[in-house]
């Protein structure tokens, strides 16, 4: 299953489904064929996203033992990409 957010300010984000699901998980969302997210409710879900992934990052020898790579990229990757997270 993928992913599909859509957004008449940006190009669309398609994700598979597992971090499709995680990124839900951490606002607070439940997995589903369509869903909204109002731009109210933006500056919330971003705190939200920040937060899961500062405690991603702060656990750095638990995703070396369990040899998995982690479900979102690291704020300094965000940042260089798109330029919006480091204002």
């Amino acid at each position: 299953m993928l992913y599909k957010f859509k957004s008449g300010a940006t190009a669309d984000l398609v994700m598979l489904e597992p971090a499709g699901h995680r990124l839900l998980e951490v606002l607070g969302r439940e997995p589903s064929d369509k869903g909204i997210f109002e731009s109210a409710d933006l500056p919330d879900l971003m705190r939200q996203l920040e937060r899961a992934i500062e405690q991603e990052e702060a656990k750095p020898n638990a995703r070396r033992k369990a040899k998995a790579r982690p479900l979102f990229a690291p704020r300094s990757v965000c940042a260089s990409a798109c330029g919006r997270c480091a204002k």
